[in-house]
């Protein structure tokens, strides 16, 4: 199977960063990873906090560029859909499989939650009370 991306054969590997497995497909040239829609929902449910947020994904005009499917056909184009933790991250999401393409650095960008949007979330949760 190829990156979607740069064409790059895809390694079967795993993350293990912050206490979590996912399996997934790694492209070692762009670092992008091919995952299924149960190992986001892991990768979702975790959180780094950190004082500050440093986002290294792909610029939007990048990250919404046509991609086709490496699994499926490959007539089948990805779907952009913006992450609902991270709206910053669009994801590329197969229509047929349901598996989910995430760019170099998105994974990071879903997981890391910066000290203002804990803020943000703690004004909220008081608010709704």
């Amino acid at each position: 199977m190829k990156c979607p991306r740069c064409e790059t054969e895809l390694k079967p590997g795993n993350t293990r960063e912050y206490g979590l497995t996912c399996n997934a497909q790694v492209c070692e040239a762009c670092q992008g990873m091919w995952i299924s829609a149960e190992t986001l929902d892991e990768i979702e449910l975790t959180t780094e906090q950190r004082l500050f947020e440093f986002r290294r994904i792909p610029s939007k005009a990048s990250q919404y560029e046509p991609l086709d499917c490496p699994q499926c056909d490959p007539t089948v184009r990805l779907e952009k859909v913006e992450n609902e933790r991270d709206r910053k991250v669009v994801m590329d999401v197969c229509p047929q499989c349901g598996n989910i393409w995430l760019d170099g650095g998105e994974m990071q960008a879903i997981e890391q939650e910066g000290l203002g949007a804990l803020v943000t979330d703690a004004v909220r949760w008081f608010r709704s009370k």
